[in-house]
């Protein structure tokens, strides 16, 4: 009886993901976060953008922009209502702890990020105050491929030479 006992202690500790004993915090847990989704918007050229505004704080708030492709350019725009009332940015790439690049607004209240990457950014926007307005502006280009011949012939030059002339 005792060791059915054991078995069923040991069953519980296993089902529960180690829950009673603890768990170490991993570095790629993520914090509670907002999704940035973007939309089209007859107003804005090409691509996609969101518009978001609130107010922000000491502790921050943490947003996630998923999906994105190397060949599409990422521009991000922090705007504090009051120039006087400074609010930062950080962005992110794996890991919450360490940002990978960070900025305040200037003078005129603005800050702005230009980049490319690969899959999600998260981005964490906080102020040096509490309750300060902030708006965000995240416009997302449409893929630009790079021109390249293609890679597959066809079957009638299989085996022959191939010479590759400059166009």
């Amino acid at each position: 009886m005792q060791k059915i006992f054991f078995s069923f202690l040991l069953l519980c500790f296993v089902l529960l993901d180690g829950t009673l004993i603890g768990k170490e915090k991993s570095v790629m847990d993520e914090p509670k976060t907002y999704l940035i989704k973007l939309k089209k918007d007859p107003s804005v050229k090409s691509g996609k953008i969101a518009y978001l505004g609130g107010v922000t704080t000491k502790k921050g708030d943490n947003l996630k922009l998923p999906g994105l492709s190397i060949d599409q350019e990422v521009r991000v725009v922090l705007i504090s209502d009051n120039p006087s009332k400074k609010a930062g940015m950080e962005l992110r790439k794996f890991y919450w702890a360490k940002p990978n690049r960070k900025g305040v607004t200037n003078s005129k209240g603005e800050y702005m990020e230009r980049f490319r990457t690969e899959g999600d950014v998260y981005i964490k926007v906080f102020a040096f105050e509490d309750n300060v307005p902030v708006h965000l502006f995240v416009w997302v280009s449409e893929p630009k491929l790079p021109p390249m011949k293609p890679v597959l012939v066809p079957k009638s030059s299989f085996g022959k030479r191939v010479t590759h002339e400059k166009e």
